[in-house]
């Protein structure tokens, strides 16, 4: 799961797998919680796609993929922001 934001006053959530093929999208106001979406997209792509047993979401889902991974019964990986390197 990601957050896109290409669009002014939009964000668009989405669920995709390893090779980048789209899963699941909600498309929310800009101002709404980032985090809270994670279930929806999750549980959106799970009833899509039966097989789903693994989920990875990025640090802002945090949480909320936590909880839901944990209602659909998948497991979940919560990627890191790569350590920046020290500028000279």
């Amino acid at each position: 799961m990601q957050k896109c934001s290409e669009f002014k006053g939009r964000s668009r959530h989405v669920a995709v797998d390893s090779q980048g093929t789209l899963l699941a999208v909600r498309v929310t106001a800009a101002n709404a919680s980032d985090s809270s979406q994670a279930g929806t997209v999750m549980t959106q792509a799970q009833a899509s796609y039966r097989t789903l047993e693994s989920l990875t979401a990025d640090q802002g889902y945090r949480w909320q993929a936590q909880a839901a991974a944990h209602a659909l019964d998948c497991e979940l990986h919560v990627t890191a922001k790569p350590k920046r390197k020290a500028s000279p």
